[in-house]
């Protein structure tokens, strides 16, 4: 038999020499694949032996030939899967759709679409699992959760079996936050130059995040109680409380007040004479912005006709409500170069008067007329107004303490 002088083997395009080892009788050698085999033809490497002789004759053998030769090379690096959305922590749906990421090391054998595996709270939900391109994305399309926590779980393996797992905790929270405002008073045809806001929050799952009051975040104190001032500018004020869970629900109420202007003095007065005086070339920007801003104190104009007449028109609807009837028509478009008539002014007074008279009002008397108007008596128009509004409060609180609805015997 002639000797062998060299037997070598080829893996892709790459010969490696194999070196006899006389303890084993074996010639042996290393090779080093290019990475996992799932993705060649059959799943391996097909290695081909060749041998020569003293004579330089050779033989060979491929894997395709024979099984001992196909090279089978698997990764052991495990795939990473990792939350994509929604962000672990609140949500504020009960079928909320969770998607994880997966992903495996470059070449590496791939993600295996048909591994992946899902649980929530430690029981088997179903899961899709998509790729594009080489994104690939677990989702998870929970149903009907109850409120308060849940823990879900993931899996999924790549084509050479190597498995990872990830997890995320969720509490679903889908009732919006309880808000009850406590007020001392529903009086909203007011004078009063700020009004004090108190309720309470309550949340029974996430708890409450914040409360907001006219745009000015509360203290919240035992049991989710808040107070807070709020500055009233003069005319209408729409003042929005604000309750949020700390899952982002909100629950809001509005409150509605009128300020009035029942105040004035002289150093107002006397604050409009001195700027009447300068020419009006030399007001400063603060003096042209605070004259523009229509609330000029010690003067009667559109501003004041039309905050008046809004009070009139909100009284008078209220006092419809309650069953009682004001004959009145107010005016509430006055324009700044409007010059008022007569016969207006005097509907304007009349209307006061429609409401003062439907009340036993410990209030000023309706001036005579608007000519020549004093300070004290644009004071008492507006005073009219809010003891009229008050007494209607007075009224239909003392409607459900004392008649049938509380203590009706029939």
């Amino acid at each position: 038999m002639m000797a062998l002088t060299q037997v070598r083997v080829k893996l892709e395009d790459t010969w490696t020499v194999l070196t006899y080892n006389a303890a084993t009788g074996r010639y042996e050698g290393e090779l080093t694949a290019p990475g996992t085999s799932i993705h060649q033809p059959g799943g391996y490497y097909s290695l081909t032996v060749e041998a020569r002789n003293a004579t330089g004759q050779t033989a060979s053998l491929s894997g395709e030939q024979y099984k001992a030769l196909r090279l089978v090379v698997r990764e052991t690096a495990a795939p990473r899967l990792a939350l994509l959305s929604p962000p672990a922590g609140y949500v504020t749906t009960a079928s909320p759709a969770i998607v994880f990421r997966a992903s495996d090391e470059a070449g590496g054998s791939g993600i295996d679409t048909a591994s992946g595996q899902a649980a929530i709270d430690g029981v088997s939900v179903p899961c899709t699992v998509a790729v594009s391109g080489t994104a690939y994305s677990l989702t998870i399309q929970a149903r009907s959760l109850a409120e308060g926590p849940h823990t879900v779980t993931a899996a999924i393996s790549d084509r050479d079996g190597n498995r990872t797992g990830a997890s995320a905790a969720y509490t679903v929270d889908t009732v919006p936050p309880a808000l009850s405002l406590v007020m001392e008073s529903l009086h909203r045809v007011v004078e009063d130059a700020r009004l004090v806001v108190s309720g309470y929050a309550r949340d029974a799952t996430s708890g409450i995040g914040e409360v907001t009051v006219a745009g000015i975040r509360a203290e919240l104190e035992e049991k989710g109680r808040f107070s807070v001032a709020v500055p009233l500018e003069v005319g209408e004020n729409r003042i929005q409380v604000t309750a949020r869970d700390r899952a982002g629900l909100t629950a809001s109420q509005e409150l509605y007040r009128l300020r009035m202007i029942t105040d004035r003095a002289q150093e107002d007065r006397d604050v409009l004479d001195a700027l009447l005086a300068k020419p009006l070339e030399d007001w400063t920007a603060a003096e042209r912005s605070w004259f523009d801003a229509g609330v000029v104190r010690g003067a009667y104009n559109a501003d004041d006709l039309n905050r008046v007449g809004l009070a009139v028109e909100l009284i008078a609807g209220w006092m419809h409500q309650a069953g009682y009837l004001a004959p009145v028509a107010p005016k509430t478009d006055w324009e700044p170069l409007d010059v008022p008539v007569r016969s207006q002014m005097t509907a304007y007074l009349a209307d006061v008067a429609a409401l003062r008279d439907q009340f036993p009002l410990q209030a000023p008397e309706v001036p005579a007329d608007m000519e020549d108007l004093e300070l004290q008596e644009a004071n008492d128009i507006e005073t009219i107004l809010v003891r009229a509004d008050e007494t209607l409060e007075m009224l239909s609180k003392s409607f459900w303490v004392c008649g049938e609805p509380v203590c009706g015997g029939y």
